[in-house]
């Protein structure tokens, strides 16, 4: 069964936060690596066979965390900031699905929300783009 996840993207810090379900459903992968289409509209997270310039560990402890997985990469976060023209100084929170059977996980840039750049339950109160 597919199921809906979340990711968010803070382009001030670099991380990309993907949330720890979002992992679960992807039978846990010892790596991931993210894609963008040529469109710049969706990004896929998918499990890896390796630690590369591309993809990143998941950290053996990752349920003992309070929140998800953070991965650090200013240029793909930049990437994405330029390619939706989103505020450098806001954070969003980008809808997905995961594909249970492909263990892969697609997000639609073009319905981020944007927050006011809080991370407390106050500050996640959105708009929708």
């Amino acid at each position: 069964m597919d199921r809906n996840t979340f990711i968010s993207v803070r382009f001030t810090s670099g991380s990309i936060r993907v949330f720890k379900e979002t992992i679960r459903l992807m039978d846990n992968p010892k790596f991931i690596r993210f894609s963008v289409n040529k469109d710049g509209t969706l990004m896929a997270v998918e499990p890896y066979h390796r630690k590369t310039f591309t993809s990143f560990s998941v950290p053996k402890n990752l349920y003992s965390y309070s929140n998800g997985m953070v991965v650090y990469s200013k240029s793909l976060c930049s990437l994405l900031y330029n390619r939706q023209n989103w505020n450098k100084d806001k954070l969003y929170r980008i809808p997905g699905k995961v594909f249970k059977e492909q263990k892969t996980a697609v997000f639609d840039l073009t319905k981020a929300v944007c927050y006011n750049g809080v991370s407390s339950v106050e500050g996640f109160r959105g708009e929708i783009l």
